[in-house]
Formats: structure tokens, C-alpha cells, sequence
């Protein structure tokens, strides 16, 4: 850091700031923040580490993402029970820095993080002995938020109302001074007093939208769930269409091979039931000529009985005349058998 740069926590390690210093200072900062809020930021963790001083004035350094739920001396109460940061919360935080720079010594303190909380949260810090310092910095410093300055411009008129009462000198303007003095202040109290109902008005605006905003992401992590149990299930049926449908597949072709193998079958079977029509053919004709065959064997029996009888007739004859002691005339030819082949 160059010797015109420095941090207001360097500042403040060489002892408190004088008046008419810390009240530019003061102004100077509730100056930049009130541009940071009419821009719509919050800085959210204002500390004299995070402002710098430099020959023309002060800048202030953005808060790092640890510094948010650090505890320091200058972090608002509410801050410390999770709620986000605005513009009241940096209105603490301004007031004990102001405070350190009057007195020389943190508003509140604490050997550990938990004694610091509770110091911040339930402790009120001595009085600067300045009427006015002392209204600005218990304002800011008011443990109830809604009790604070509601707004950095409100800030800023007390700051100049100080600046004024500083370089007021002669008695005539003394007296001037504290009538303007108290007809601002009304003014500012009115003020003050719209812009809290104002503000109130907007919180329970919020919490409203914030309740309905609750009601409404508990509607769709409903309709999340379902969708999510209707994706399951759409999973689960797609996993079984696809093993039906493999399953088909796999009966389609089975049914395939067996109708191939029917039909293999069936022209085995058709190639044998021609082989036994021709085998029962065969046989048939051969019991055809079988019985030819047999027919023609009992004629032929038929004419050689008849021959023997004819024959054994004849004998008869013959014996009965020698008996007799007739001579026979000659004896009749006899007809030559017939030869018959007997097929099979």
C-alpha cells in the first residue's frame, strides 16, 4: 500500500479520529453508501477494514463472501439470527464504526465469538459526551431495527445538521441555528416516522409475497414429486414394454423355427407316405397275383381229382371183368393231364 492509501482500521490504530476529521469521514461514507443503496446494493459487512482513505476522500471495499457471517463488533444483531442484509443492518454497521472513530475503542466487545454476540446483541455502548453524536450514533446503534434511521438519507441530514452546528460561531446565529436546528429535527422525525410505516408496509409486502412464494414452490416440489413418481413409473412400464416386446421377439422367432421344422417334418412324412403307397401298391398287386395264382392251382386240383376218379372208375371196371372172366375191349385212351405252372 502506497503512503496515501490507507485502510480507517490503520487510521484508527493510531488512536481516535478528531472531531471535524471523523465527522468528513462519516459523511463521506454514509455518502457512498447511500449511492450504493440508490443503485440497489447492500454492502453488508462495513468494517474500517473496508474502507479505504485516500488524500481526496474514502472508497469503500465490497464485502468478501466470509466477511457475511463473520462476527465483528459492527454486524447488526438480526444479522446474527440469519436475516439478509439492507439497508438497516448497514446503518448499524455505520454507527459503530462512527462510533470507534469518536471514541477510540469498538462500540462493543468480546473475547470470543459467542462473548462478541452477546456484547452486540444486549450491550449499549457509553455515551460519546456530544448531544448530537450521541443522537446520530444511538440511533444507528438501536438494537430494534425498525427504531433505526431507516435510510442513509436520513443519515446524511443529521451528518450536515452536525457540520452546521460546528461552524456556528456568533450568539445570533447560535440561536438561529437551534431554531432551524429544531425545526429540522421535527421534520427529520416526521420523516423518519413515514419512512418507518413506509418501510414496514414494504416488509409486510414482502413477507406476504415471501409466504405466498413458500406456498407456491411447496405447490411445485409437490408437482416435482409427482412428475418425478410419474417419470418412475413411465421408466418402470417402458422397461417392461421392452422386455415384452423381446420377449415377443424371441416367441416370433421360435414360432419361426418351428413352423421351418413342421414343414421339414411334414415333407419327411410326405416322402414316407409316398414310400408306404408304394410299398401297399406293391403288396397289393403281389396278393393279386397271390390269388390268381391260388385260383388257378384249385382248377387245376379240380381236373387231376377228376382224373383220379376217372381213372380209379376205369380200374374198377377192369377188375370187375377179370373178375367175371369178361374180356375187356380195349382200353380206352386216357387224355394227357395238363401241365400247369403255378406262379408265386
Amino acid at each position: 500500500m502506497t503512503d496515501n492509501l490507507q485502510t480507517l482500521s490503520q487510521r484508527l490504530a493510531e488512536g481516535k479520529i478528531p472531531f471535524p476529521e471523523a465527522l468528513r469521514y462519516a459523511t463521506q461514507m454514509g455518502d457512498a453508501l447511500r449511492h450504493m443503496y440508490d443503485e440497489g446494493g447492500a454492502h453488508g459487512a462495513l468494517t474500517p477494514e473496508t474502507v479505504i482513505l485516500t488524500n481526496t476522500g474514502l472508497r469503500l471495499l465490497p464485502a468478501l463472501p466470509g466477511d457475511l457471517g463473520r462476527v465483528t463488533p459492527y454486524q447488526a444483531p438480526e444479522r446474527m439470527h440469519g436475516h439478509a442484509p439492507d439497508s438497516r443492518a448497514d446503518v448499524f454497521s455505520f454507527g459503530a464504526v462512527v462510533y470507534e472513530m469518536l471514541t477510540g475503542r469498538p462500540a462493543f466487545h468480546g473475547d470470543t465469538p459467542d462473548a462478541l454476540a452477546e456484547s452486540v446483541a444486549n450491550s449499549v455502548p457509553p455515551p460519546i459526551g456530544h448531544e448530537g453524536l450521541d443522537h446520530l450514533v444511538s440511533t444507528c446503534l438501536a438494537k430494534d431495527r425498525a427504531k433505526r434511521w431507516q435510510s442513509f438519507k436520513l443519515v446524511m441530514m443529521e451528518l450536515k445538521l452536525l457540520a452546521v452546528s460546528e461552524r456556528r460561531s456568533e450568539p445570533d446565529l447560535v440561536l438561529r441555528h437551534t431554531q432551524n436546528e429544531a425545526v429540522l429535527r421535527a421534520e427529520m422525525q416526521q420523516l423518519a416516522s413515514e419512512w418507518s410505516n413506509r418501510f414496514e408496509q414494504q416488509q409486510e409486502a414482502i413477507a406476504d409475497l415471501q409466504r405466498t412464494g413458500a406456498e407456491e414452490r411447496s405447490l411445485l416440489q409437490e408437482a416435482c414429486e409427482a412428475l418425478r413418481a410419474v417419470h418412475a413409473k413411465l421408466g418402470e412400464m417402458d422397461g417392461r414394454l421392452a422386455a415384452a416386446l423381446e420377449q415377443a421377439a424371441r416367441a416370433q422367432q421360435t414360432a419361426a423355427e418351428t413352423r421351418l421344422e413342421v414343414a421339414i417334418q411334414q415333407t419327411g412324412m410326405a416322402e414316407k407316405l409316398q414310400g408306404v403307397e408304394e410299398t401297399v401298391n406293391a403288396q397289393v398287386e403281389a396278393i393279386e397275383r397271390t390269388h390268381n395264382s391260388t385260383a388257378q392251382t384249385g382248377d387245376l386240383v379240380e381236373r387231376v381229382v377228376e382224373a383220379l376218379e376217372s381213372l380209379q372208375s376205369l380200374v374198377l371196371t377192369e377188375s370187375e371183368a377179370r373178375t367175371a372172366g369178361y374180356q375187356p375191349g380195349p382200353a380206352p385212351v386216357a387224355e394227357p393231364l395238363v401241365a400247369v405252372s403255378v406262379e408265386g
